[in-house]
């Protein structure tokens, strides 16, 4: 990932003009679905680079739910390090 790449995605990450403007195009569907208990059954998964949490989420792409906390602002190959929750 190149240096500019880099600092436009932690920019929009970080909810930069330019989250503004690709959210102007994102259209979403919400599905709601009833829930059993207020426990939650999940896996975290450790991700230490911004391709690994990417490549983690999509393997949970048929999960209920996910998401992920992104670090954006660490350095080098730990750019993107983050936690990732599925259930």
């Amino acid at each position: 990932m190149s240096q500019a790449e880099r600092e436009e995605l932690t920019t929009m990450l970080s909810g930069g003009k330019h989250a503004a403007r690709k959210l102007k195009r994102a259209q979403a569907t919400i599905r709601l679905s009833s829930v059993e208990t207020g426990w939650i059954r999940k896996w975290t998964i450790v991700a230490h680079d911004l391709g690994a949490a990417i490549a983690a989420l999509k393997c949970g792409e048929s999960a209920t739910y996910s998401v992920a906390w992104i670090d954006c602002l660490a350095g080098g190959a730990r750019f993107g390090c983050s936690l990732g929750n599925v259930r």
